[in-house]
């Protein structure tokens, strides 16, 4: 029986193995673009005459990070000597050593919004969510708290530990509302949700409150 003979096999073209570009030099690179351009991986492989492809190998080799930054106070002279002041009023001439701080109790104002922009619910097949209206989402109603905390501590009384948190209450105002039908003469009084731009007068003259500067501490 004669051997068949096998077909010739296709020419395969392989392209030379390109050198691994040095990671050194385009750090290099990198390091001549000021930090204020480098916050995208395009914008800043333009600026650094660098293709993304080999940033984004950077950012996986962990030769280059992301960092995020928030906005720090500016602070004067006048201002650094006030927070080491504060601080030093809270040290114990006697033993040099900080106060327990068990007398003091820290109070903040919080925010809660009455909705949210996106809400997700679990609907059956055939069901429709819950229609929602607003003028806008920058219309939807906040509230504001009060919030007051102190230092946790044992309660021999009780034999137990209390958390420190004393309470939270809302800042609401009394309106009244007058009706639009004709046939209703009194104003209806309602709970109106609050959004007070600044700390009744009255909590500033006992010293619980100051500006949003001063820290919101009253001793007891």
């Amino acid at each position: 029986m004669a051997s068949r003979s096998r077909p010739p096999l296709p020419f395969i073209f392989k392209a030379p193995a390109q050198a691994k570009i040095d990671r050194d030099e385009v750090a290099q690179k990198l390091s001549q673009v000021p930090a204020e351009q480098r916050l995208v991986v395009r914008r800043t492989a333009v600026a650094a005459g660098l293709t993304r492809y080999l940033l984004s190998a950077m950012l996986k080799e962990g030769r280059l990070h992301r960092r995020s930054t928030r906005i720090k106070p500016a602070l004067t002279t006048e201002n650094k000597h006030m927070r080491v002041e504060h601080v030093l009023s809270y040290i114990d001439d006697a033993i040099h050593n900080f106060e327990p701080m068990k007398n003091v109790i820290h109070i903040d104002e919080k925010w809660f919004n009455q909705d949210t922009n996106t809400r997700t619910y679990m609907l059956l097949e055939g069901e429709l969510p819950p229609q929602r209206d607003r003028k806008s989402k920058n219309f939807i109603p906040k509230t504001m708290f009060l919030a007051a905390v102190a230092r946790p501590r044992y309660d021999f009384h009780r034999k137990c530990r209390r958390s420190g948190k004393i309470g939270i209450w809302a800042l609401p105002e009394d309106s009244d509302v007058t009706p639009f039908s004709f046939k209703k003469t009194m104003p209806s009084p309602i709970f109106r949700h609050s959004s007070p731009t600044f700390w009744p007068l009255g909590w500033k003259e006992a010293g619980q409150f100051g500006s949003s500067s001063s820290p919101r501490i009253l001793p007891i």
